[in-house]
């Protein structure tokens, strides 16, 4: 069954290409939902170069109307008022929402957090804005990428949330293998010049 899924970035969606590691894993993940028929709208970021609604993949609808801060870390230091704006379209959108997913654990409004399933994902345990998030988190699931995260994450978070274990989803980051795949090394070691005696390691 097709759920509206509403998706939370402090990071920038483009519609040309990617800003940054953690943006690419959004990216497929919003392309694999929306190829099996679920209705995304992505909230993000609003920058000067990117301020415009777009389509980036089939289903999947991308709005830079957040006026948090253009550049990252330090996303909240922003006006009042660009906050209260940020609040009202969250608090608008959800609405509308079958699931609520805050990508990296990015959304310090705990009050939003509506009754419908809500996910986080933590990419990292280093930013300001994800170690913040992860402290508000108690809600359905977290998802983290490694088993460092998890392990920090349960440490910290875990001792003032009660079966937080039971709700944290490993997954590691996969390999694309259409985008990397092994290939004959003669011609990369060529052109940055190895020696005889150099060892490749990628």
């Amino acid at each position: 069954m097709s759920k509206n899924i509403l998706v939370f970035s402090l990071g920038p969606i483009f519609s040309n290409y990617v800003h940054g590691g953690s943006q690419k894993v959004l990216r497929e993940v919003v392309e694999y939902l929306g190829e099996r028929g679920h209705k995304i709208k992505i909230l993000c970021v609003q920058r000067d170069d990117n301020k415009h609604k777009f389509s980036l993949f089939p289903n999947v609808e991308v709005d830079p109307c957040l006026r948090f801060r253009q550049t990252f870390p330090l996303s909240y230091a922003t006006k009042p008022n660009n906050l209260l704006d940020i609040v009202a379209r969250i608090d608008d959108e959800l609405k509308m929402a079958d699931i609520f997913y805050i990508h990296d654990a990015g959304m310090n409004f705990p009050f939003l957090i509506p009754k419908i399933p809500t996910i986080i994902s933590l990419r990292d345990f280093l930013y300001q804005e994800t170690l913040v998030g992860a402290f508000n988190f108690d809600r359905d699931r977290a998802i983290v990428n490694s088993s460092y995260t998890k392990e920090s994450f349960l440490a910290t978070v875990g001792k003032y949330r009660p079966g937080l274990e039971e709700r944290v989803e490993l997954i590691s980051n996969g390999i694309n293998l259409q985008q990397f795949r092994r290939k004959d090394g003669k011609e990369i070691a060529h052109i940055i010049q190895l020696e005889p005696f150099d060892i490749p390691i990628l």
